[in-house]
């Protein structure tokens, strides 16, 4: 009969080996290990930081599609008193989100700046941790001492704390991205209704055209500390340096032990 609750114990015993805390011992690795906890509560902030910036931008992109398609509107529009009417009103709704993006484009740069020293640790946390798990489990599975104990569903249990970590960390950096894509949403909904039939109010094609200088001006770049760019071909090449890198150790271990 499958023992739920040793089968989580033992998983805990030999997740335990590798962070370095067996018998409630406190040592180098424990410390190190409480650190870098409470060093993912801090970055914990500033993700969900980003995620609120994520969600306001999606709120002004939704305003500005509604905006562009009013715009688009006032090609039938032949009474010129209302024609200018609306077009002030529309520029003043522009020069509000075009405020609303520069703030919270300015809000990523400068919360990126306060949590960098805590995201470069927590990247490196990341890397270390991912291929120290995959060599872990390599190497616990591959123990007779380890394979004696554990039964099919310990497997399972196993492969389970691997997946939510790894989803974990997906999910975590995942919304770096999203701020990427949501700001290019913006500026494809800018670029792709620029032409119009009919001549605009001045005003209003003076706001369109320094909403278009100010993103073009100002791309969107997480940069973190002066040193490197968040972005997704570094994201993908730290993948592929975590798996050569565990292979590289499964490979010394097949060949030494």
């Amino acid at each position: 009969m499958f023992d739920l609750v040793k089968q989580i114990l033992t998983n805990c015993y030999y997740y335990a080996r590798l962070m370095g805390v067996i018998n409630f011992e406190i040592d180098l690795k424990t410390v190190i290990s409480t650190i870098t906890a409470q060093v993912n509560i801090i970055v914990s902030q500033y993700y969900f930081g980003l995620l609120n910036i994520h969600g306001h931008y999606i709120l002004i992109n939704e305003e500005l599609r509604d905006l562009l398609n009013e715009i688009r509107s006032l090609e039938t529009e032949r009474r010129k008193g209302v024609f200018t009417i609306k077009c002030c009103e529309l520029a003043d709704q522009l020069d509000v989100i075009a405020e609303i993006q520069f703030q919270l484009q300015a809000l990523v740069k400068q919360i990126t700046s306060i949590f960098g020293l805590q995201i470069i640790t927590m990247g490196a946390s990341y890397y270390m941790s991912s291929v120290a798990l995959v060599y872990f489990c390599f190497t616990e599975l591959r123990s007779s001492e380890v394979n004696g104990m554990l039964t099919f569903w310990g497997r399972v249990l196993i492969i389970l704390e691997f997946v939510c970590y790894f989803t974990d960390i997906h999910i975590t950096v995942h919304i770096t991205y999203a701020i990427h894509e949501v700001h290019a949403t913006l500026v494809n909904l800018l670029s792709n209704h620029t032409v119009f039939r009919n001549g605009l109010d001045e005003r209003l094609e003076v706001t369109l055209k320094n909403f278009q200088i100010q993103l073009a001006c100002n791309p969107m770049k997480i940069v973190v500390l002066g040193m490197y760019e968040m972005k997704k071909s570094r994201a993908i090449a730290m993948v592929s340096s975590i798996f050569s890198s565990s292979l590289v150790l499964i490979q010394y271990n097949i060949q030494n032990f």
